[in-house]
């Protein structure tokens, strides 16, 4: 299982999000059934930053969609982790990070 024992610990992909969620309504929404709802405890880390083949921003936002962004745009992703295993949790995000390097980008102009 690894030198952390870090069984418990899953990703939840926007996909399997989706799935969870009853109206599949936004993605938000699934997290908060999973988390706040549940207790699972939940950790969200820098991803890496949108490529320049990403989707434009819409000129407005009007607060429908919180995945929309633009090229060079951060994109993050949540861990949940397993009842009471949060320091498991916060390990493998802190692992995740030194490992990644992302927290170190930031979109031009920033």
């Amino acid at each position: 299982m690894g030198p952390h024992n870090l069984g418990a610990i899953k990703l939840f992909a926007s996909t399997a999000a989706h799935e969870i969620s009853r109206d599949g309504s936004a993605y938000a929404d699934s997290q908060l059934i999973l988390t706040n709802l549940t207790g699972h405890p939940a950790v969200i880390v820098p991803n890496g930053l949108r490529g320049n083949d990403a989707p434009q921003a819409p000129p407005v936002d009007t607060g429908d969609d919180d995945r929309i962004g633009g090229p060079g745009t951060p994109v993050s992703l949540t861990f949940i982790g397993g009842l009471y295993n949060d320091s498991a949790l916060l390990a493998f995000a802190s692992a995740y990070q030194r490992e990644t390097g992302f927290h170190h980008l930031h979109p031009a102009g920033f």
